[in-house]
This record gives structure tokens, C-alpha cells and sequence, in this order.
């Protein structure tokens, strides 16, 4: 490889390097994968998963306590 086409790939790869780190640190819940065809990065997909903490409900009131747990 020549010295033009190894900046060149050097480039490209500093480019989708910095896109998985804007993607990563922009994430607090999910997944980033990377798809790799014949050895290059062709793809970059961010999922995102949102926690919710559910409020306690009481399903059983009229039940005994031990059936609340």
C-alpha cells in the first residue's frame, strides 16, 4: 500500500472511530455494533434502551401481607 492510499485508510478509519465514540458517549442504556464487510466498516448501528422504574403498586390489598411480596 502506498503512502497515499495508507493516509487514506488511516482517514477512514479515524472517521468511523470517532463516530463510534460520539455514539458510545452519547448512550447511557444500549448497544452500538459495528457491521464489517470484506474487512472495511460499512455500517454503524446505535440502539438505545430507556429504563423506567415502575411505581409500586399494591395488586393484593385486600390479600395478606405475605402475599404481597
Amino acid at each position: 500500500m502506498d503512502e497515499l492510499n495508507q493516509k487514506q485508510a488511516l482517514t477512514a478509519t479515524e472517521q468511523w472511530l470517532e463516530v463510534v465514540r460520539r455514539q458510545v458517549n452519547s448512550l447511557q442504556y444500549g448497544v452500538v455494533q459495528i457491521t464489517v464487510h470484506n474487512s472495511r466498516v460499512t455500517q454503524i448501528d446505535r440502539t438505545e434502551r430507556v429504563r423506567i422504574n415502575p411505581p409500586t403498586i399494591q395488586f393484593f390489598s385486600n390479600q395478606p401481607d405475605h402475599w404481597r411480596e
